[in-house]
């Protein structure tokens, strides 16, 4: 994937459209509404104390998965630092920060056409805004890896954002949950 070819994907990202509808891959683990819903609807109660359904936290899914970040100042929970090292290295940094803020600004604005979506909305819990920002977080971390030829994990999440899924989540095994 190039620039160029990661710009395309932004700009015509079908963000969210296929939420919920199973998408099979190998490395993936499809979550679907009725899922996440319960998911999400035990979260908020016992976060709040209330009875709730812990079933759903029995799941390997659900308890073993890691959130996949939502918001730009968290880490990249799958390079750590080394994206940053390695433009230094290449003496590719301003590239390497410039490729970035325009990615995001992309999706930043290709972003504005998405309503709010009623699946990412269970009770008070609204994971509207955190979709979103996962999303910007991944075009930000795909251009990083373009940018110092290590194209890999960031650059698939994007595509599954482009097809209108959110890659929420990572097991263990190394799968993601996407809905």
């Amino acid at each position: 994937m190039t620039l160029d070819d990661l710009k395309r994907l932004i700009e015509t990202a079908n963000w969210f459209a296929n939420l919920g509808k199973a998408i099979t891959a190998p490395g993936l683990v499809p979550v679907t509404d009725s899922d996440w819903q319960r998911f999400m609807h035990a979260t908020t109660c016992a976060e709040f104390g209330l009875p709730h359904g812990d079933s759903v936290f029995e799941k390997p899914l659900f308890w073993e998965m890691t959130w996949l970040p939502t918001a730009n100042e968290e880490t990249d929970p799958i390079h750590g630092c080394a994206l940053e090292d390695a433009a230094c290295h290449l003496n590719r940094e301003d590239k390497f920060k410039a490729a970035r803020i325009e990615a995001f600004r992309l999706a930043l604005v290709s972003q504005r056409k998405v309503p709010e979506l009623p699946a990412l909305k269970v009770g008070a819990t609204d994971s509207n805004n955190p979709a979103r920002m996962a999303g910007r977080f991944a075009c930000r971390l795909a251009a990083s890896e373009i940018v110092v030829d290590q194209v890999g994990f960031w650059c698939e999440m994007v595509r599954l954002f482009h097809k209108g899924h959110w890659p929420f989540g990572r097991l263990p095994s190394g799968e993601i949950a996407v809905l």
